[in-house]
């Protein structure tokens, strides 16, 4: 498991 989903998530809450 790598901190790709962690990435994805960090750029929809700051699209939010």
């Amino acid at each position: 498991m790598r901190a790709n989903h962690v990435v994805y998530i960090n750029k929809i809450g700051a699209s939010i």
